[in-house]
């Protein structure tokens, strides 16, 4: 009896918000004024079947991947995950309600857009900035998580972590007659942003002269 209800092909499908069924013209689905009569491969997953029976089974566990984000600029996006009825890999109907799925949208932080670094004597401050400075040149999606910035000389290395407002840092006791490389990027959690790099040297001392 549920084969004759699924089909042979039923899958469970992500789709956009808004799907109606329509009876007309022998029965199928819109979106809007346009006829929605398949669903993109890699957003619908087959219904298992049992191995010995080859019956569909109506329970177990599905993935899906994340949808792609169609605009590139959006921050969210409205899905419902429905059970289409299908035979022949084609859709006949569907199986009860919808369930509404939300789908955020993330991507890496913009690039650092200055770094600069301002020695006395043996301590550096390092000033950066970004474009944040200018609202409108980011998507709405981009986020900052923290600032991660890289001191590393041929003597030593150091990594630190800070807020994600923060535009400087300051460090001292530097080596004296050793070159620094510093790098500052923003992180999020789809990941770091572009580098900025920028380098210093730390000059040696030289000794008081002699009375």
């Amino acid at each position: 009896a549920s084969k004759k209800v699924l089909g042979d092909t039923p899958f469970i499908g992500l789709v956009p918000r808004g799907l109606s069924w329509s009876a007309g013209g022998g029965g199928g689905f819109y979106l809007g004024s346009k006829a929605f009569t398949q669903v993109e491969h890699n957003m619908r997953v087959d219904l298992p079947k049992d191995p010995e029976t080859g019956a569909v089974l109506l329970y177990g566990v599905v993935e899906f991947a994340t949808p792609s984000n169609p605009r590139g600029s959006q921050a969210v996006a409205d899905f419902d995950l429905r059970l289409f009825c299908s035979t022949n890999k084609k859709i006949s109907g569907c199986i009860g309600e919808p369930l509404p799925v939300q789908v955020m949208y993330q991507v890496r932080p913009p690039p650092v857009e200055s770094l600069q670094v301002s020695v006395d004597g043996r301590s550096a401050a390092v000033r950066w900035s970004s474009l944040r400075a200018r609202p409108s040149a980011l998507p709405e999606h981009d986020q900052v998580d923290c600032v991660r910035l890289h001191m590393s000389s041929d003597k030593s290395e150091r990594s630190v972590t800070l807020d994600k407002e923060a535009t400087e840092w300051e460090v001292h006791d530097l080596s004296a007659d050793t070159e620094y490389e510093f790098r500052v990027r923003f992180e999020n959690v789809a990941g770091p942003g572009r580098d900025a790099v920028a380098k210093c040297r730390i000059n040696a001392c030289c000794e008081a002269p002699g009375n």
